[in-house]
Order: C-alpha cells, then sequence, then structure tokens
C-alpha cells in the first residue's frame, strides 16, 4: 500500500467520500467524536458525512437530543451519539481530571472552589440557560467568574457527568444538566469500554496506528494497547513505511481525484498524531497559522490537502473563497455545491 491508497482508505473510513448513514447521530456514533468547538465547523463536518444533510436538520437534531454536544476526549468541545456520552465520559475522566486540574487550579479555581461553583450550576439547570445568564446567576451566587474560571467550571462539570450543551436560543447556546437531557445510562466496563473506543477508533480512521489512537483517545499507551488487543482479531493490519496500521478489513479506498471541502479541525486531520501523510510539511503554516491551534477549512484531493477555503455571505448568499497551494488550481464545482445546498 502506498500512500496515495492509504490516504483514500481514510476518506472511506471516515465517511467522507461517500456515506452511508442517514441521520447525523448515525454519523456521529461512527466517528466516536467529531471535533466542535467551532461550532459551524463541526455542524459541516457531520453533514458531510450524513446523506442529504443541511444544517438545519444537524440543529434539529441538536434539539431534539439525537445530537449531544459535550466536553470529551483531550478536553474539548466535540458532537457525540447520546448512547455513547456516560461511557466515554467514565473511561476518560480520571486522567482527564487530574490533567485540567493543574491549569484549573494555575487559574484561580480550586477544588474548593470548583465544588461550590458544580453545586450551583446543579440548582440552576432546571431547564436549558443561556450562557450569559448562567454566568450572571454564578456571580449573583458569589461564585467568581474572573479570567477563564467560568469556562473552566463548565469544562469540569462536563467532564464530571453534570453538565451538557443544549439546544441554541437564537444565536446563544444553552446548557442542561446532562442526565436530564440524556434519557437513559449506556455503561460499560472498563475493559469493554477500552475494546468498544479501540474498534470505533480503526474502523472509522483506519488505516491509523497504535499512537494515532493514544492520542485521539486522550488514553495512556498502555491502555490503547489493551484496547486494540481486545479487537485485533476482527481488524486488517497493514505495514506503511516500517510502521503497523489497523483498519476494517471490509473497507475499499475511496476513488481516485476526488476532491472535498473539509471544516476547520476535521477529523481528517485532527484524527490523527502524525499528520504529514496528508499535509505537507511547507503548507502546514497556511492551515494551522501561528501556532494558536486554529486549523482552517481545507480543499482535500485524493487525500492530500491542495489549498484553504472559506464560507463567505454575498448578497445574502453563501459564497465559497479559495486559496489553492502553489497555484494549482483544480476543479471543484461539486465540492462547492455540495457545501452551498447544505448551508443554502
Amino acid at each position: 500500500m502506498n500512500a496515495s491508497e492509504l490516504l483514500r482508505y481514510r476518506l472511506a473510513s471516515q465517511q467522507i467520500s461517500a456515506s452511508k448513514f442517514v441521520s447525523s447521530g448515525e454519523a456521529a456514533r461512527w466517528m466516536g467524536i467529531i471535533q466542535a468547538q467551532d461550532f459551524a465547523g463541526g455542524k459541516w463536518a457531520l453533514a458531510l458525512r450524513t446523506q442529504q444533510a443541511t444544517e438545519v436538520m444537524i440543529e434539529q437534531a441538536i434539539a431534539d437530543r439525537s445530537l449531544i454536544r459535550t466536553w470529551s476526549a483531550r478536553g474539548t468541545l466535540h458532537f457525540m451519539a447520546p448512547e455513547d456520552v456516560h461511557w466515554v465520559n467514565d473511561l476518560i475522566r480520571p486522567r482527564l481530571l487530574a490533567s485540567l486540574q493543574t491549569h484549573h487550579r494555575r487559574d484561580g479555581l480550586d477544588d474548593g472552589q470548583a465544588l461550590k461553583g458544580l453545586n450551583v450550576l446543579s440548582s440552576l439547570l432546571a431547564e436549558p440557560v443561556k450562557r450569559t445568564a448562567l454566568k450572571t446567576q454564578l456571580e449573583q451566587s458569589g461564585f467568581s467568574c474572573e479570567g477563564l474560571r467560568f469556562n473552566h467550571l463548565l469544562v469540569r462539570a462536563a467532564i464530571e457527568g453534570l453538565i451538557c450543551l443544549g439546544p441554541r436560543e437564537g444565536k446563544e447556546f444553552t446548557y442542561v444538566l446532562r442526565d436530564e437531557w440524556i434519557s437513559g445510562k449506556h455503561i460499560k466496563t472498563r475493559e469493554e469500554a477500552l475494546a468498544e473506543w479501540a474498534f470505533r477508533y480503526f474502523t472509522s480512521h483506519g488505516p491509523a496506528t497504535i499512537a494515532d489512537f493514544a492520542w485521539w483517545s486522550g488514553l495512556t499507551m498502555n491502555e490503547a494497547k489493551m484496547g486494540l488487543a481486545s479487537v485485533e482479531p476482527e481488524l486488517a493490519r497493514i505495514i506503511f513505511n516500517h510502521e503497523t496500521y489497523w483498519m476494517s478489513p471490509k473497507m475499499e479506498p475511496a476513488p481516485a481525484h476526488t476532491v472535498h471541502l473539509l471544516p476547520s479541525f476535521d477529523e481528517f486531520l485532527l484524527g490523527y498524531r502524525d499528520r504529514s501523510l496528508a499535509l505537507a510539511k511547507e503548507h502546514l503554516f497556511s492551515v494551522v497559522g501561528s501556532n494558536n491551534g486554529l486549523f482552517k477549512p481545507i480543499i482535500v484531493k485524493n487525500g492530500q490537502v491542495i489549498g484553504i477555503w472559506k464560507r463567505v455571505m454575498i448578497k445574502k448568499e453563501y459564497q465559497i473563497e479559495t486559496r489553492f497551494f502553489d497555484g494549482k488550481e483544480v476543479n471543484i464545482k461539486d465540492a462547492i455545491q455540495a457545501v452551498l445546498t447544505y448551508a443554502n
């Protein structure tokens, strides 16, 4: 297998080249997590992995609770299927809390203050509350939201299993009590969770390495190896550049010469520790910028990032602006139309 074929397998595994899912909840479950700190980008990431999805349909899935947005792996906002939220949170919580507490204490949110804030949050969220109103009510209760303390408290509350995000009201996000918003708890033993998480990752992101899985999941390397060992017989093993990659044995590569417009923070790049196969080193700065961690939307051909794009509003209609690396333009009319159909 060469690099081009490996990347085309990833396009197929990630449901980018063609999706078998009719709902965004199904797509989210297949992918495990879809990064969503960029709300607009996260919605498009789900839509392009769902058959004929529109932006309105994604928003409706959030409102009807078939799609959940919450802090999960690596302490980052993600979209998830509701049936995955509890057991994934249980799996990653211990290590993630230990990591987050260091940052939180540095910004003045010690365990005592966090407990006070969590108790107040619990009393305030009898129904969805907008972010600005929630911050005001916390401050009125005596909890200081100075600096990053409010943001840190929300992350802590999500990882502790108290809250998740609810539907938008206007353009503002709301917060809800997780266990009241999501009906039913899906619980797994640690061994079951490790195996399930490994299987989900390698079938939806493969071909990928064990190092990729450990980075994506936030697990230790030993935990990642335990998960892989449990499902190894169900996966295909390939060798590329003297490294072992794992994937679904049922997957076929995406057709050659396909072009896609992927959003910022898309799993096609963010889902791997090593992104050098898809993104050449000389173009890294154009996509990531000044090391601020903000990934721009990308143009992908045959799995290679060949440019960047953005959606702009002109005369009350969305249009697409592009910049190709090396000045090498390609025909992306179909890819542009897919984005415009979704948005308009």
